[in-house]
């Protein structure tokens, strides 16, 4: 067995069989067969899949943090190969942080509550943040997604071609209509809870601290958890990369 969802009598049974749903038309839209012997064909067949738009400027630089991510293109013949490749994007992709960001790594990275976010998102926000909108394979599975280099491509646009921190990042979204509301830090963490999910709310850095689950991909971002959290969860305390096991151990909450 592949794929696994929890068996929900609740009010959240219709989510898991959207879910699953989403998983089916994803296995379906797999091509055929994959290009044999043809590494080149292949990988086209995955940015396909990906949903990368060739025209586009970074796409190429997009496709150049996919491959960091180690897709597993090589192994690619068989149509029944092909969940290989879905296996890793909904696996190793999707839960993390890396090429692609979820809404609430997008908040973080626009300085702004996620709640603020999610709202704007409906309406002017989402429109300017339209091109780097992920639409490939899985693009609805949890909820939407952005192409991290697609992102940083819009933003430096909004910026005029030049660098701009969080409060010129808001005063600019202002004059597009996008009215967010600020994070209570300048530079807002996610940080993890003891099941490794995001935290619903940001954490400053100087009250988290990083962390390295087993599983957790070389590609994406640091792992995150709060001190508050670290000092009370002894796995979580496990985690705490070497280098930091001082604060751990010196910094009380």
């Amino acid at each position: 067995m592949d794929w696994a969802f929890e068996k929900d009598t609740g009010p959240d049974k219709v989510e898991t069989y959207g879910l699953v749903k989403k998983l089916a038309e994803a296995v379906q839209s797999l091509p055929a067969s994959w290009p044999p012997n043809n590494p080149s064909k292949t990988r086209g067949a995955a940015r396909k899949l990906l949903g990368l738009d060739e025209s586009v400027a970074w796409t190429d630089q997009a496709w150049g943090e996919v491959e960091r991510a180690v897709p597993p293109l090589d192994e690619l013949v068989q149509r029944i190969h092909g969940l290989l490749f879905l296996r890793w994007l909904l696996q190793r992709v999707l839960p993390y942080p890396s090429f692609l960001l979820d809404a609430h790594w997008l908040a973080a990275r626009l300085g702004a509550t996620p709640t603020s976010v999610s709202e704007a998102l409906t309406g002017k926000l989402g429109k300017l943040l339209a091109p780097a909108n992920y639409t490939g394979l899985l693009h609805d599975f949890r909820g939407p997604r952005w192409w991290r280099t697609g992102l940083e491509v819009t933003l430096w646009g909004l910026g005029g071609g030049k660098p701009l921190g969080t409060d010129d990042l808001h005063d600019v979204l202002k004059t597009k209509q996008v009215k967010l509301d600020k994070a209570d830090f300048p530079h807002p963490v996610v940080c993890l809870d003891e099941d490794l999910q995001p935290l619903p709310d940001f954490a400053d850095s100087n009250t988290a601290i990083r962390i390295q689950p087993d599983d957790w991909p070389s590609y994406a971002d640091a792992a995150w958890t709060t001190l508050t959290l670290a000092h009370q969860h002894p796995r979580l305390a496990s985690m705490v990369v070497e280098v930091d096991r001082y604060r751990l151990e010196n910094e009380k909450v």
